[in-house]
């Protein structure tokens, strides 16, 4: 399954554990959206968005996505 390194995580998760952990329904992990960009995995909407794309002091560019659960 697909992986990413979580906001104030160390090391890779797939998120099919990251989704367990977050006790997110069964029912309702087919429902959850994937942001990506070229190099992989930045946002689980509305869960967790990746590390590498977090706000720093070097950041020059920001891009806001919001997403509404329904």
């Amino acid at each position: 399954g697909d992986a990413f390194v979580p906001l104030g995580m160390k090391g890779k998760k797939k998120v099919s554990d990251l989704m367990i952990d977050l006790k997110i329904p069964v029912n309702l992990k087919k429902q959850v959206k994937i942001v990506c960009d070229q190099k992989g995995i930045i946002w689980m909407a509305g869960y967790r968005m990746a590390e590498r794309v977090k706000l720093t002091s070097t950041t020059r560019k920001l891009l806001t996505i919001s997403y509404k659960k329904s």
